[in-house]
């Protein structure tokens, strides 16, 4: 959000407005002053800009034929898909659902950072669901929508070629002591895989949890200095998750020479491409199956290779240009 919002800012005059509820008891009182206020807060201003869909982007989608605004609302991930049971994405939230859906038909333009969020069979784990996206729940939907993948700066993420890293598999995930959130990010898989694997260490940033096999380190959420110091450090990136966007942490530790190993899930197979592995399945046996296989060390030229590819197909510049030529087209269309 930070990137993006930085980016608009270099190219046009851009005014923020922030949806922030410290307790949801107060949710109903905060949308109604949105509502009343949103007129006078967008006047003067042709396009709202929406990061992400959710209950914020029911405002100015009730807005905008009356004040002729263009609606553009940027997809990240959790807010096109469903998993109720583990009560994860927007799409199962009940109200969430009613005010996303009531966005995405009237928004002139959808950004999702990948084509799987507007649609994709997601067959990593069939007992969670299947059909994911907004098509999967909005069948019949029209509004426009254009792909623009995340961008990354190699630059902010450093690569040491004569760091010889152990057979060590990190993974990122914040607040994985949740029981939900260390499901849907592939934590608690990762975990059964590290006591069938006491050869093999294994690094969760993010959170804590307990009870763990002596092969397991959990280190607390990090500064960027020091995660980019253990991703050169670690051969491995693991991200499992059942549902992803276009996860940041595992770009930014590809630039940094870790070998991935991803979930068949939304970008991630074509972020990897053939640079590294996939768990076609959620299975435990199969993860440990994959790493036994894997070289204690990664080959050098391999992780030159994997930074190079993010570095070429997924620069930061390229998200700037196209986010602003997506923007400038959109607002210089005749209003509705």
């Amino acid at each position: 959000m930070r990137k993006d919002l930085a980016i608009m800012q270099s190219a046009f005059e851009v005014k923020t407005s922030q949806f922030h509820v410290r307790s949801k008891k107060w949710l109903p009182l905060y949308m109604i002053w949105k509502w009343l206020s949103f007129p006078f807060a967008a006047a003067g201003y042709d396009t709202v800009v929406c990061q992400f869909g959710g209950y914020h982007s029911w405002v100015p989608a009730f807005w905008k034929k009356i004040l002729r605004k263009k609606l553009i609302i940027v997809l990240g991930g959790y807010d096109c898909v469903s998993f109720p049971a583990i009560g994860y994405g927007a799409f199962a939230n009940k109200w969430m659902s009613k005010a996303i859906r009531y966005a995405y038909v009237r928004a002139d333009l959808l950004l999702p950072v990948h084509e799987s969020l507007m649609y994709e069979e997601n067959t990593y784990a069939p007992e969670h669901s299947t059909n994911q996206g907004i098509r999967a729940f909005l069948p019949s939907i029209k509004a426009k929508h254009q792909v623009i993948f995340n961008g990354y700066d190699p630059d902010k993420w450093h690569f040491n070629p004569t760091e010889t890293p152990r057979k060590t598999i990190i993974s990122v995930a914040s607040g994985f002591e949740e029981k939900r959130r260390a499901t849907l990010k592939g934590i608690d898989v990762l975990c059964d895989a590290a006591l069938l694997l006491p050869e093999v260490d294994f690094i969760l940033v993010g959170g804590q949890l307990d009870n763990l096999s002596p092969n397991v380190t959990c280190v607390p959420e990090t500064s960027q200095e020091e995660l980019n110091r253990m991703f050169n450090r670690s051969g491995y990136i693991a991200q499992l998750s059942l549902s992803e966007g276009f996860p940041n942490a595992l770009s930014e530790a590809m630039l940094c020479g870790c070998v991935p190993i991803v979930s068949e899930v939304a970008a991630m197979p074509d972020i990897v491409g053939d640079f590294g592995f996939i768990l076609k399945k959620r299975s435990v046996e199969d993860l440990v199956s994959l790493i036994q296989k894997l070289p204690v060390t990664p080959d050098r030229s391999d992780r030159v290779a994997i930074r190079n590819r993010i570095a070429s197909l997924f620069p930061e510049a390229n998200r700037k240009h196209q986010l602003i030529q997506a923007i400038s087209e959109s607002s210089s269309q005749n209003h509705p």
